[in-house]
Parts: structure tokens; sequence; C-alpha cells
């Protein structure tokens, strides 16, 4: 289950940061679980940068939905030092590794 939550944040950061260089308007996130809400949605996923999360996060609970799950995925985007290897977790005394953290949050719609 993580791993997929990790390939979920993985594709969805891709898509953010290309769409709007990891930080998913704010606006866009509100109207997408408006939109979810009017379309009937019993669920609702977003993914979000780190820094926007909780006014967001508030703002999709005032208008009715329920936090349900969230887990938050840190994405290495680039590392400094010789030898490193992400995949296999292993790497050299000293190296440093930047990256962004995003929460990946799901919400129900209440009974």
């Amino acid at each position: 289950m993580a791993a997929q939550a990790a390939v979920y944040a993985q594709s969805a950061a891709e898509n953010l940061e290309s769409a709007h260089g990891y930080g998913v308007n704010a606006a866009a996130a509100i109207a997408a679980a408006s939109g979810s809400w009017a379309q009937g949605d019993r669920f609702f996923r977003v993914v979000l940068s780190d820094s926007i999360s909780a006014d967001v996060l508030g703002t999709i609970e005032a208008a009715g939905w329920q936090l349900t799950s969230a887990s938050h995925v840190f994405i290495p985007r680039s590392t400094s030092g010789a030898g490193v290897n992400l995949i296999a977790g292993v790497g050299v005394v000293g190296a440093t590794t930047q990256g962004i953290i995003v929460g990946v949050y799901l919400f129900r719609r209440p009974d």
C-alpha cells in the first residue's frame, strides 16, 4: 500500500511540477473538491505541496468533506555526493538529497 501511494505521489508530483511548479493552486484544489461534491462523488483525493496543505484542507473540510486518510511522501529531486544510489537506499557519508514533501489526502463524503 505504501509503495502504491509513493508511486501515485511521484506521478502526481511530476504533474504538479510541470503544471504549477510543485505548488498546486489552492483555488484549483478547492474548485476540484467542489466539483467532485457537486457530482455526488463519495471520495475525493488531492495531492498538495506541503507548504499549502493546512489552509486548503480546512477549506475542503468546511465544504462538507471529511478527511479520512493523509500520507506524506518525500520525492527526491537531486543528490550531491558521489556513488549515491537512491533506489537501493545506499549512499556516501555526507551526501545530501534535495526534494519536496507532498501530502496525499483522501476525503470521504459523510453518510
